[in-house]
């Protein structure tokens, strides 16, 4: 008789930026280390022998809230990673609605169906995650085992060894939270379910209730971009540009034609530094980014982010600085940069909040400014 516990990972930045992650390797954010130390709390009077995890980092970082406290070994294997999500692969989900129809709906309805190029399907998930799961049982007869995998891995891995391999009706099972815990037992050549999903852990953390939020929304809060072209956006990027300077300083921004000079400059660098934010109401905002400024080592710097009054606070602007993590992550990068006007308390708190940190205080055309930064290392494809 084998006891497994099955983990799924803390929230990463692909759950908060609401990017499709399946192999690309993300970090966890200051929530999911949150929740992971709810987990340590969790398994601190539970006897684990072996921890088994994913490779992939947001994984690896979550099951030390397991082995570390017991002084054990950490087993990674890729065969528990997350599905290859192909073609997918951080991108943001609200585009692919309209660029994969078919396999987008397939996706949330019909599972078994779902492919995209260089994508794996939930069978080719299973096949290579269930013979992982039985060399750990097979090692550890008589023993408590954990594993820490990801959402679509685990709920394919469990409801596969509960119906013997069919998948047939996956769709019908349920996905678990961030660190959700799911308890099983192999005896007698079977798996049997004790309890599944239980996040009851996480019940004092603040937002609880909001967990999955993101999965019975079904999309409506996701967010993509549209990169901007100048001339032709010109007016719209003053716009945003002397919005954002309002919002600030209470005034008109002293000269608009900088604004023009530096969109021509950052948009012959690469089409991507300026992009426009959208949602299922319409355009929402506008992120940009600057190659050419480097106040930090191995820093990207986002010169401008901005939202429409209307969509604050609703969980569309980290997905702004989701564009630029994966921008910069894909460059090598291993922090974000933004400056912070020293009056700017609602942006400074909104930074904090997602894991930036104050890295110095500079004067630039005799505004004191706060250099924040975002540690994104880890941020890459595998």
């Amino acid at each position: 008789m084998t006891d497994i516990y099955f983990i799924r990972h803390a929230e990463s930045f692909g759950n908060l930026t609401r990017r499709a992650y399946g192999w690309y390797d993300g970090i966890l954010t200051p929530k999911g280390y949150q929740q992971a130390e709810c987990l340590r709390k969790r398994f601190a009077d539970i006897a684990i022998d072996a921890v088994y995890s994913s490779d992939l980092m947001r994984a690896r970082e979550t099951a030390a809230a397991i082995y570390e406290p017991k002084g054990l070994a950490l087993h990674t294997d890729a065969a528990f990673r997350e599905i290859s999500l192909g073609a997918w692969e951080d991108r943001p989900w609200g585009e692919l609605p309209s660029l994969y129809p078919e396999a987008y709906e397939n996706w949330l309805a019909h599972p078994l169906a779902f492919r995209v190029e260089h994508s794996e399907s939930y069978a080719d998930v299973y096949a290579r995650i269930k013979p992982a799961l039985d060399r750990a049982v097979c090692k550890n007869e008589g023993r408590t085992i954990a594993v820490v995998s990801h959402g679509a891995a685990i709920r394919i891995l469990m409801y596969g060894i509960t119906h013997n391999g069919d998948l047939t009706d996956i769709e019908k099972s349920d996905w678990g939270d961030n660190t959700c815990v799911s308890r099983f037992r192999f005896e007698n050549g079977k798996y049997t379910e004790i309890f599944k999903n239980d996040n009851s852990h996480l019940s004092a953390m603040p937002g609880f209730s909001d967990n999955m939020n993101w999965v019975r929304e079904g999309g409506g809060r996701n967010v993509w971009f549209e990169y901007a072209e100048y001339p032709r956006d010109k007016e719209k990027i003053r716009a945003y540009h002397a919005e954002a300077w309002l919002d600030i300083f209470g005034d008109e921004i002293a000269n608009i034609r900088d604004v023009d000079s530096k969109a021509r400059r950052v948009l012959k660098k690469s089409s991507d530094n300026i992009a426009f934010a959208y949602c299922t109401d319409g355009e929402i905002g506008m992120i940009e980014t600057d190659e050419d400024i480097k106040l930090y080592p191995s820093a990207g710097h986002i010169s401008l982010v901005y939202l429409k009054p209307e969509y604050r606070r609703r969980r569309y602007g980290i997905q702004l600085i989701g564009h630029a993590m994966s921008k910069y992550g894909n460059m090598g990068k291993k922090h974000l940069s933004v400056r912070v006007s020293e009056t700017n308390k609602s942006a400074y708190a909104f930074y904090k909040k997602y894991g930036f940190y104050e890295a110095f205080r500079e004067t630039e055309d005799k505004v004191r400014q706060i250099v924040m930064l975002l540690d994104i290392g880890g941020q890459n494809r595998v």
